[in-house]
């Protein structure tokens, strides 16, 4: 079993507590120091930073605020942040490179446009570079060849830069445990209870207020976990080659439909593109199954409005397909690239050692000792005033994507920092360990087989197939789905495969099948994460 031990070149050889102390004192040391003139001789990189929108007026822009000071009198480089909007990070990034003006460094969550970007050759490989200017970096690849691996593209070469996280729950399917009770109904175990249950939520009144105004799943989030349950996930294993499958798809739009004929879910789900309506159904009491991204703000949110609703986790029901569990966190992640245009990557690589440190980055993500945060109950960072934490540091997120979970022991689990003495807190620690046992086990793996962190890189004629053709796909799907007896999903498979081929999808797929015989040494798969456990 790889074990994920703490690197050597860090201060939390004593533990987390010791690291972010040391960093907090560093840091203010640091801010006192570093006058103005030794910042400007410093080399000048440019770096993306994601913009969520939420940077106060008082405290500038993502580009100009505190943060930005505190890194440009701590780095060794001079840094210009190239604000990004965090949904438009495509578009944007692709204008910029067509102009010749995109950053020396780009992070970004979507593989798929980083490997883009590298079958355009416009990212600069980083083998050399990391050995000469990144030991912190170097120590880490050395202790976690897998965070290697994954950061290599198809010519062998590492192009994107990681962080280690360690496996842990991510999204979660909850329900309404109290409606349970209520119409006395049993926790869900197979397909068919799941629909049976979704539609008394829709049809029995469980809130209990005389009217017709709750229902049981919502597609707009929830169909992401029915593709998962049937494991619709376009390329399954099969006699050892990976194949473009259809039935899953089929099965999981077949199951969509069900739902969606008996009147258990939103009927206007379609335009819920982000899931929000979704989202504030479940905070208002009004759906009865919702998945999400596991959090305590968003328990702390329901709780808020549904004083007297319980919550329960939704263990994922099998199918003929197998039994999967919904997305979890990968141990590893890789997002960093460097721009091949930039004028001093020595430079850029530098920065990127000290912002992966963790005396570095945890100041980014809580704050400083002693002025934004303290140890809490747990020992890990809490909020001395939430306020000011928030308006101050809660804007920071796109300083410290590189940061390492693992760094920080306990504390960078969903469960550490919790406080087991706030009864809320102690409930969504149980939820937290029902959903652990559920979803991050290897008899209930991940649905896709290759790390997202490892998808190929398509060339770009194939890629703006797949993704056309993709939705196109979908799209049929959907109409399938809302169409009731004027069209069916067996039309739906007829008329999709038709478009996939004419589209040129079998050139795709027929790549895809070449190149995980031709790389099955280098490919990391999910089955991996479950051998790769954090060492507290």
């Amino acid at each position: 079993m790889k074990r994920l031990r703490k690197p050597l070149i860090m201060c939390v050889a004593a533990g987390t507590a010791a690291a972010l102390l040391l960093s907090a004192c560093s840091n203010n040391q640091s801010q006192e120091g570093g006058s103005k003139a030794d910042e400007n001789k410093k080399p000048e990189i440019t770096v993306m930073a994601f913009d969520y929108g939420n940077v106060p007026q008082e405290e500038g822009t993502m580009e100009k605020n505190r943060w930005v000071d505190w890194i440009n009198q701590n780095a060794p480089v001079h840094v210009k942040f190239v604000s990004i909007p965090r949904t438009e990070s495509a578009q944007k990034l692709n204008v910029l490179f067509a102009s010749g003006n995109a950053p020396d460094l780009i992070i970004d969550y979507d593989k798929n446009l980083l490997n883009s970007f590298y079958t355009q050759n416009q990212l600069l490989p980083l083998d050399d570079l990391i050995k000469k200017d990144s030991p912190y970096y170097q120590g880490i690849l050395q202790k976690y060849p897998t965070l290697a691996k994954l950061g290599k593209q198809s010519d062998g070469k590492i192009y994107k830069i990681g962080k280690v996280n360690g496996t842990d729950v991510n999204v979660a399917m909850y329900i309404r445990a109290d409606w349970l009770k209520k119409l006395h109904l049993d926790m869900p175990k197979t397909p068919e209870d799941l629909f049976n249950v979704a539609k008394a939520f829709a049809e029995q009144d469980p809130d209990g207020n005389g009217k017709k105004d709750t229902y049981g799943v919502a597609l707009s989030s929830f169909g992401s976990m029915i593709d998962t349950m049937f494991q619709n996930v376009d390329w399954v294993l099969e006699n050892g080659e990976l194949t473009h499958d259809w039935q899953r798809a089929k099965a999981a739009a077949d199951y969509k439909k069900k739902l969606f004929d008996a009147g258990v879910t939103d009927k206007d789900y379609l335009v819920d593109a982000n899931g929000k309506k979704a989202e504030q159904d479940w905070m208002k009491g009004k759906l009865g199954i919702w998945s999400a991204t596991f959090r305590l703000s968003s328990y702390q949110d329901f709780k808020k409005n549904n004083p007297d609703g319980e919550v329960a986790i939704l263990p994922m029901p099998g199918t003929q397909f197998g039994h999967f569990s919904p997305e979890a966190t990968s141990p590893f992640a890789v997002n960093g690239v460097i721009n091949r245009s930039a004028k001093n990557p020595d430079a850029i690589m530098k920065y990127l050692d000290w912002v992966l440190n963790p005396a570095n980055s945890t100041t980014l993500k809580y704050g400083l000792e002693g002025v934004h945060w303290k140890k809490g109950p747990s020992g890990c960072p809490t909020p001395i005033d939430k306020d000011k934490s928030a308006k101050e540091v809660g804007y920071t997120q796109g300083y410290w994507v590189l940061h390492s979970k693992f760094a920080e022991g306990t504390c960078g689990t969903v469960a550490g920092p919790l406080d087991t003495g706030d009864p809320m807190q102690k409930i969504f620690l149980d939820l937290y360990n029902t959903a652990k046992k559920e979803y991050v086990t290897p008899e209930r793996p991940m649905a896709y087989l290759i790390d997202n962190n490892n998808s190929p890189a398509l060339p770009p004629d194939l890629l703006t197939i797949q993704t056309n053709a993709m939705k196109a796909v979908q799209d049929l799907w959907n109409k399938a789905i809302v169409s009731g007896g004027t069209y069916t999903t067996e039309q739906s498979l007829k008329e999709a495969q038709d478009l996939w081929k004419k589209s040129g999808g079998d050139k795709v797929d027929e790549w895809m099948k070449k190149y995980f015989a031709d790389n099955k040494m280098n490919i990391v798969t999910t089955k991996e994460w479950y051998d790769t456990v954090v060492e507290k």
